[in-house]
């Protein structure tokens, strides 16, 4: 395995953006600190820049996640963390 960080499986539902304005409903399969996997998978290719946006359902909070989508799969995708969070 060459990640750097540990990855801790969750099942969180999320939002991809996949153009401008344009979303897609994801859960998020297991998250680290230096990205997250996400399925189905999107309509996003190898190497491209997106946004992932989470959501806290306990505060309500909403996460966006600056991502590069790394590989993917039939059924899902990993993303590596890009830039800052918001």
């Amino acid at each position: 395995d060459r990640r750097e960080f540990a990855r801790v499986p969750v099942d969180l539902r999320a939002s991809v953006e996949v153009g401008p304005g344009l979303l897609e409903q994801v859960r998020v399969l297991n998250i680290g600190g230096g990205g997250l996997e996400v399925a189905p998978r999107t309509s996003l290719e190898r190497g491209e820049l997106t946004i992932v946006a989470v959501t806290d359902a306990d505060s309500g909070l909403e996460y966006l996640l600056p991502a590069q989508v790394m590989w993917a799969a039939s059924e899902a995708q990993g993303m590596c963390f890009v830039g800052v969070p918001a």
